[in-house]
């Protein structure tokens, strides 16, 4: 029984000494672990190491840090394209005149009703009808050219600036509205009208381009306005609404007097 015993210790023996060689023979090796996780090293010596894999540049899950070396710029949608004017003229009479008068602070064109705008020019647009031999509707420059020519007094002005996005839709709004009537769609309409587009700053049209004028006294307004001269071929009437409007030139009869 005990050489039975001595024999076994010895049998136990060499199994331990062949499993700490085999054991020893192994690689080490570490776990598959998803990308970019920290893998855990396990080391003979019974120590742990983590080590993680850094992300690459041109991996599209990890964009870098750092700010793009030309940032777009941010456009400036309330930079002024436009000053608006809008004009009353004083007559002895009730009737009166008032008229737009827009001029373009740009660098490049805009449109105005069926008018192309220059930069660095105005134009002045107003009904009219028995006044103008050329008969009633929407004329454009009649105000500028004839108080460059003849002069013109009692006039008060308010004005305000547009955007691009506002100029559109003053253009629109003057496109269609070419028509005229005496008590309501007359000169003062028009004007305010035109005035009113995207503003809280509202003139009411009230059938009288002098009760308009009183209005126009009550905010802060200036008494006189340099437009710009054009010549008599830039001169126009509006024919048609809207996509269909365009310009035709007006007789010299309807430049012979003053407004």
């Amino acid at each position: 029984m005990k050489h039975l015993s001595e024999t076994m210790k010895k049998h136990l023996a060499l199994v331990l000494v062949l499993l700490l060689v085999f054991s020893t023979a192994l690689p080490v090796s570490a776990v598959n672990l998803p990308d970019n996780e920290p893998t855990e090293e396990i080391l003979l010596s019974g120590e742990k190491t983590i080590s993680s894999v850094q992300p690459q540049d041109d991996d599209p899950e990890y964009p870098p840090e750092y700010p793009p070396e030309n940032p777009p710029e941010e456009e400036e949608t309330d930079q002024p394209v436009a000053e608006m004017y809008v004009c009353a003229k004083r007559q002895i009479t009730l009737l009166g005149h008032m008229w737009i008068y827009i001029e373009n602070l740009s660098d490049h064109e805009l449109q105005v009703g069926a008018y192309t705008l220059p930069p660095n020019e105005g134009v002045s647009i107003g009904v009219f009808a028995l006044t103008r031999r050329d008969g009633w509707g929407v004329y454009y420059n009649v105000e500028s050219y004839c108080v460059n020519k003849y002069g013109v007094s009692n006039v008060i002005v308010m004005h305000r600036s547009l955007n691009e996005e506002q100029m559109a839709d003053v253009s629109r709004r003057i496109s269609n509205s070419n028509y005229w009537e005496m008590i309501i769609f007359n000169c003062m309409w028009f004007a305010f009208h035109t005035w009113n587009t995207d503003t809280w700053n509202i003139l009411l049209p009230l059938a009288f381009p002098i009760l308009g004028r009183f209005q126009m006294l009550l905010h802060q307004h200036e008494s006189e306005i340099t437009m710009f001269f054009p010549t008599v071929d830039r001169v126009y009437k509006q024919k048609g609404l809207g996509d269909n409007a365009r310009l035709v030139p007006v007789s010299a009869d309807s430049l012979d007097h003053g407004i």
